[in-house]
């Protein structure tokens, strides 16, 4: 996964920010385009990751195929919480709780 820009799930999928170290002050309204794909794709926005190492850049140019550093703790509590979450759902699904699954179009 360290090599990596996408990691997809065919089932509950849920999506996860990464920017790279400087990004979100230059990033303006589009540090919401995940956000909107998640709500648009019934997906479940889990959060962002904010990588505070690396070069300063004031140049768009600089975050072109930048690499993203990861902080493996971070990750791991995130995905902990996501899994759990993941779990709580499918628990209240199967005990005939309101989860409502499919596509908004049907």
């Amino acid at each position: 996964m360290r090599n990596s820009d996408i990691l997809a799930s065919i089932q509950g999928s849920g999506v996860m920010e990464m920017y790279p170290k400087g990004w979100l002050e230059r990033a303006g309204v589009g540090q919401y385009t995940y956000q909107w794909f998640a709500n648009w794709s019934q997906m479940s926005y889990e959060g962002s990751w904010r990588d505070t190492e690396g070069p300063d850049c004031n140049r768009s140019q600089c975050f072109k195929d930048r690499q993203v550093g990861l902080n493996e703790t971070f990750l791991a509590e995130w995905t902990r919480r996501v899994v759990r979450r993941h779990t709580r759902r499918k628990a209240r699904a199967s005990a005939g709780g309101d989860v409502t699954t499919g596509c908004s179009c049907d």
